[in-house]
């Protein structure tokens, strides 16, 4: 999986003329780098992605609805491990810190 996202890196399609990323392949990127545990990098390249999707009139669907969907996934991950302490210490009987 690592080689493969290296790969996509260094591809030119990927890349606008002026050598930045366009808003579909960063969304996808930050998707990957989730999908590889880097929080960080990965979740601020998805919502750069995701912002620049929606507010682009011409962009498809398709990358609007799968950058929302993988941002929706990430922010309900989060939460829910957030809430996690909380709902142990429920189950515990005891309170949560």
């Amino acid at each position: 999986m690592r080689s493969e996202l290296a790969r996509s890196r260094r591809a030119v399609h990927w890349r606008r003329r002026d050598g930045r990323s366009s808003a579909a392949a960063t969304s996808i990127e930050g998707e990957a780098l989730l999908g590889l545990g880097q929080t960080a990098q990965g979740a601020k390249l998805l919502l750069e992605g995701l912002a620049a999707l929606r507010a682009d009139a011409g962009a498809l669907p398709f990358y609007v609805d799968n950058a929302a969907r993988w941002s929706a996934e990430y922010n309900r991950k989060r939460s829910g491990a957030a809430e996690a302490p909380k709902q142990t210490a429920i189950l515990q009987g005891t309170k949560a810190r």
